[in-house]
């Protein structure tokens, strides 16, 4: 004996709800676009009106992990301008209100953000530098990827007049 099959389509009235709800969906995902996109459009705008007239273009983070302080302050760290903003992850609860932390918190995100560079020419993307991943490798002793990733971005700051 066969069992009687059952319909699982939705009734016609099933769909109201639906239909009412996806208005008001696409104006919260209306709003929340908008809502990033002033930000986005406010946080380049602070840069245009306090860093680059003072020259200012990058961002280093860094924190004091064994795995590459010591390399960082010796190779690194010691190369930047003071026209790049440095800020230590490690000691976070002492930033005061800055652009530097608040570039670092809209741009840093929630994944390999330390240790990292963000460099801001005027009117062109910025540029990131995510370290976290080639200091693991060479934390393995495979060094190409960290000793490649720390010349592009040395690079870049030279060509912007940004080392020392």
């Amino acid at each position: 004996m066969s069992q009687p099959s059952v319909s699982t389509k939705l009734p016609w009235y099933g769909w109201v709800p639906l239909m009412a709800a996806l208005p008001v969906l696409f104006v919260l995902m209306g709003g929340l676009l908008a809502a990033k996109g002033i930000a986005r459009i406010s946080v380049y705008g602070l840069l245009a009106i306090l860093w680059w007239p003072r020259g200012r273009r990058a961002l280093y983070v860094y924190s004091d992990s064994p795995v590459w302080k010591e390399h960082i302050e010796s190779t690194v760290l010691h190369c930047l301008s003071d026209r790049v903003a440095v800020l230590n992850w490690s000691r976070r609860k002492r930033w005061r209100w800055s652009l530097a932390a608040l570039l670092f918190r809209h741009f840093g995100g929630s994944k390999e953000f330390n240790p990292m560079a963000i460099v801001f020419p005027p009117f062109r993307k910025r540029v990131e530098f995510r370290f976290y991943r080639p200091f693991q490798d060479w934390k393995k002793g495979r060094t190409e990827g960290l000793e490649r990733m720390e010349r592009r971005f040395l690079a870049l700051l030279s060509g912007m007049g940004l080392t020392k």
